[in-house]
């Protein structure tokens, strides 16, 4: 049976990896936010 410290540093790692995710999601979102923008400058 897990103790609470482990399954507290287990949740923390599990916030940890969700976060960095979420970080590398983000920068993609805006990279693509930016090409599009430049796409809809050429079109119009």
């Amino acid at each position: 049976m897990k103790k609470g410290k482990d399954i507290r540093r287990d949740s923390a790692e599990s916030i940890r990896k969700e976060l960095a995710t979420l970080s590398t999601t983000s920068v993609r979102l805006e990279e693509n936010v930016k090409k599009l923008d430049s796409v809809w400058n050429e079109i119009n």
